[in-house]
């Protein structure tokens, strides 16, 4: 069973708050912001790059869909203003 905890940590410009799904060869990152969740891919615990590749390769594509995400959010709030929207997206990297 997976256990879901905050990092207490927040990453780039835009003040993500992440949590993490571990279980026991894998976790997941989640980014938490005012627009949705951002899900990052699975992470095997045992990478040595786990540390690295989420400061770099994995906050800049976080950053593009959060962008790309917001010009969207922001054009369906102008048609449908009550509307509360939660965007969910998953990422690969190839």
């Amino acid at each position: 069973i997976g256990l879901w905890t905050p990092s207490n940590s927040t990453i780039g410009i835009l003040g993500y708050v992440k949590y993490f799904y571990r279980e026991s060869d894998f976790v997941v990152i989640i980014y938490c912001t005012e627009h949705g969740a951002l899900l990052s891919k699975p992470v095997p615990t045992n990478d040595p790059t786990f540390i690295s590749r989420l400061a770099n390769e994995e906050e800049t594509e976080i950053i593009k869909l959060l962008n790309h995400f917001k010009a969207k959010l922001l054009e369906a709030k102008q048609q449908l203003p009550n509307m509360f929207i939660l965007l969910i997206s998953y990422f690969f990297h190839s």
